[in-house]
This record gives C-alpha cells, sequence and structure tokens, in this order.
C-alpha cells in the first residue's frame, strides 16, 4: 500500500477514534482494583518538583480523565450518578468531546462539585455555569479547595491532589497547560495514584512528550502490580505510544498485553479499544483485510455495550476501508 495515502489517511481520521475506553462509577476511589472500566485508549494518531522545569506546551487543545474520592450514588443539589452524567455529555459535546473517559471523569468532578461546602461556595452558580458550557466557576471553587487543602499543610497533601485532579479534569477541555500543571502537582503530592499518573502520561503524549509519557505509563504499571485493571489501561496507552513513533511491532505487543488482560477479565469495553488498537497497527502496516477483522470484532462489543459514540467511531473506520478496498 502507498505510505503516503496511509499518512494522509491518519491525518484525514486523526479525531476519528479517540479513547475509546470508559470508567464505570465506584463508590471509593477511581482505581481500585474492583469496580471500574477502563481509561485506556484507542486514538488514530495520537516534573517534576519545580515550575522552571514544565515543559513549554505548544499542542492541540484536545482532552483527559480524572479523580479522586467518590461518594455515595446521591448527592446535594438532586445530582445522582445519571444526572451528573447528563450535565457531563452536555458539556463535553459543547466542547466538541466524545471520548468516554473524558465524560466519565466529568461526571465525578460534578459530583465532587456538590460536596464542595455551599457556605463557602456558590455550588448552585456553577452547576448552572456547566449547563451553559462554562467551567469558570467550577474550576475556580477547585482551586480555592486546593488552595485551602495547602494552607493545612502536609496531612492534607491527598485532599489538595485530588482537587488538582478535579481542576485537571475540567481544563483538560480547553487548557492543555492548566490541565499539566494540576496533574503534575498531583503527582508530586499524592504519587501512588494511579489516575494521577495516567493523566499526566495522556497531556505528555499531547504536547509529542513521548519519553516522558511512556514515563507516567510505566509509573502506573508499577502502581498497578496487584491491578490487573490497572495493568491492562497502562499496556494499552503504551501502545498508544509506540504507535506514534512508528514501531508497530512494539505497538502491537502492548495491546495484545493489554487484550489478554481485558479478555481474562472479561472486560467487554476494554477488548474493544484493544481490537480497535490493533486494527490501526494493521492498517498501517498495509494490512486491511486484517485491520478490517479487528475493527468489525470491535464493533461487535461495542454494539453489544450499547457505546454509541464508540459505535460510529470505528463504523467510521470501516465505511472508509470499505471505501478504500472499493477504489
Amino acid at each position: 500500500m502507498d505510505k503516503s495515502r496511509i499518512y494522509n489517511w491518519l491525518i484525514k481520521h486523526s479525531t476519528v477514534i479517540v479513547t475509546l475506553g470508559a470508567i464505570a462509577a465506584m463508590a471509593s476511589l477511581i482505581w481500585p482494583s474492583t469496580n471500574y472500566e477502563e481509561k485506556s485508549a484507542t486514538s488514530i494518531t495520537q516534573n517534576n518538583n519545580s515550575a522552571q522545569n514544565t515543559p513549554s506546551l505548544v499542542a492541540k487543545d484536545n482532552a483527559k480523565i480524572e479523580v479522586g474520592h467518590i461518594g455515595d450514588a446521591h448527592h446535594h443539589y438532586g445530582l445522582g450518578v445519571d444526572d451528573a452524567m447528563k450535565l457531563a455529555e452536555k458539556l463535553a459535546a459543547e466542547k466538541g468531546e466524545e471520548d468516554a473517559r473524558i465524560i466519565q471523569s466529568l461526571q465525578e468532578t460534578i459530583q465532587a462539585l456538590t460536596r464542595q461546602n455551599a457556605s463557602q461556595y456558590d455550588i448552585q452558580q456553577a452547576l448552572d455555569m456547566l449547563a451553559q458550557g462554562n467551567t469558570e466557576k467550577a474550576e475556580e471553587i477547585f482551586e480555592g479547595a486546593a488552595a485551602e487543602a495547602k494552607r493545612m499543610g502536609k496531612e492534607a497533601n491527598v485532599k489538595e491532589a485530588e482537587a488538582l485532579r478535579h481542576l485537571g479534569s475540567l481544563a483538560f477541555l480547553h487548557d492543555t497547560q492548566k490541565a499539566f500543571n494540576a496533574y503534575q502537582r498531583s503527582t508530586e503530592l499524592d504519587p501512588d495514584s494511579q489516575e494521577g499518573w495516567n493523566q499526566l502520561g495522556h497531556l505528555y503524549r499531547r504536547i509529542g512528550e513521548l519519553e516522558n509519557a511512556e514515563n507516567a505509563y510505566m509509573t502506573l504499571l508499577k502502581l498497578a502490580r496487584t491491578d490487573q485493571v490497572g495493568q491492562a489501561v497502562a499496556y494499552g496507552n503504551l501502545g498508544l505510544v509506540y504507535r506514534t513513533r512508528g514501531d508497530l511491532d512494539q505497538a502491537a505487543e502492548y495491546f495484545e498485553k493489554s487484550l489478554a488482560i481485558n479478555r481474562e477479565l472479561g472486560r467487554k469495553e476494554g477488548m474493544a479499544s484493544d481490537y480497535g488498537n490493533l486494527g490501526l497497527v494493521y492498517y498501517t502496516r498495509g494490512d486491511l483485510d486484517q485491520a478490517v477483522g479487528y475493527w468489525e470484532k470491535s464493533l461487535a462489543l461495542f454494539t453489544e455495550i450499547g457505546a454509541k459514540p464508540q459505535m460510529a467511531q470505528v463504523q467510521s473506520l470501516l465505511d472508509n476501508a470499505q471505501s478504500e478496498h472499493s477504489e
């Protein structure tokens, strides 16, 4: 297959499959080894301790995922899990985001917003602004929560890190630098947070800092040594790094490792993402038939679980592949 055609096709469809993973709601931390779905991504393209070490961010502002402590299913202001998800979906849609990981993170951030101190912050105003697509007030509240925790001293590091991850979740939609600063600081305060390292890896990958992205995902992998879901997430994201580098053999190896774990756990959404990524690897290699085979498996699984945005993304790949095959 003509390499220039492959390149042009990849550029044309560079937003087709962006992070097809999803995160299920849970009662405790975002990264326990029990009740959550993956944050690994399918994407068609796709410090340290001082501010002076922060890289210059020159990148497209795409997007992210989240958080820390999740409370009960019902919250203040009448916002339960379903209502928070509807608001998250609306906000993401207004920002042009279809990434299920980002939407899930926003849901958790919105729920966390309703648990902030109502005597100190105007929560209802922040929710009303979010419904209009404006994240400014919500970001201000989490900035305040982080500052308040910081004043409490070292013992409040984890609480501050959680607030920063929520801030990063919102900023991920529109401000790479702000999101990067929030997640970077969160990993300094709470270095054992898998979510913090995972999101920092996504941001490094967004700005093209692939070595730093790989290091972040490797840190995630180490932290997930007893957590198979976390391992699958780390392997999937490492596959994205190597695919971006053009090392398709290594990328395929990582995607296969992720797929093996997801199969063992019966995680259909994770499997669907891995099949989608493997299809992209084989397409880039010029093996259209193998790519289509993987995409068909991906589509079948996404259809089975009713993941409509991902179904549309994979169907688009298949339609374009069919069109190309008929040329």
